[in-house]
């Protein structure tokens, strides 16, 4: 195959020098000359072999094309690995801070939750702005939640917005309405 790609003697003479030096340090010679006239020859070559090699894959249009994806593909990983470190913790992972409500009732002991704490405030304690605690917001949490209701519905809900279910299913144990 001939190709047009001039290498740098400067660039040859650099590697073949580093190879002598590494096969004179490997096998403890200390004198360029205890060295065979064929083993420096053939250093020479390797390197020049081994620069047109380099030269070569560099001007490949596929080569560069794959390197170029090699690189978009590690800063994808690193973009996917920093969203993976900056996510709540486990059980949050819908990206609200709502804790769950059976977790916060054990943390809290039974005395605090059932206790001391009303609807209100055991909303709060697991992160759930207690204005959401309307009609309304009790009304679709019995929908899905309360007596009477379906299971089917619910399991919609979770499959199409899990972070919802989640906020309702929470909810409606801190109002005693499940």
């Amino acid at each position: 195959m001939s190709t047009t790609i001039s290498i740098d003697q400067n660039a040859i003479k650099q590697v073949a020098e580093r190879s002598i030096q590494r096969t004179m340090d490997s096998h403890g010679i200390t004198d360029r000359s205890q060295l065979k006239d064929e083993a420096i020859q053939s250093a020479y070559k390797h390197a020049e072999e081994t620069l047109r090699a380099e030269a070569e894959r560099e001007a490949d249009p596929g080569y560069q094309q794959r390197k170029a994806l090699e690189e978009e593909n590690r800063l994808l990983r690193m973009q996917n690995e920093a969203l993976r470190n900056s996510r709540p913790a486990s059980g949050t992972s819908s990206g609200s801070t709502v804790a769950d409500a059976d977790i916060m009732a054990q943390k809290l002991g039974p005395a605090v939750w059932n206790h001391k704490l009303d609807g209100n405030g055991r909303l709060q304690a697991i992160g759930i702005d207690p204005a959401i605690n309307t009609a309304g917001f009790r009304a679709e949490v019995k929908e899905y939640f309360g007596p009477g209701s379906s299971s089917m519905k619910a399991a919609e809900l979770a499959r199409v917005n899990l972070a919802r279910y989640k906020l309702l299913k929470n909810a409606g144990k801190c109002l005693r309405i499940i």
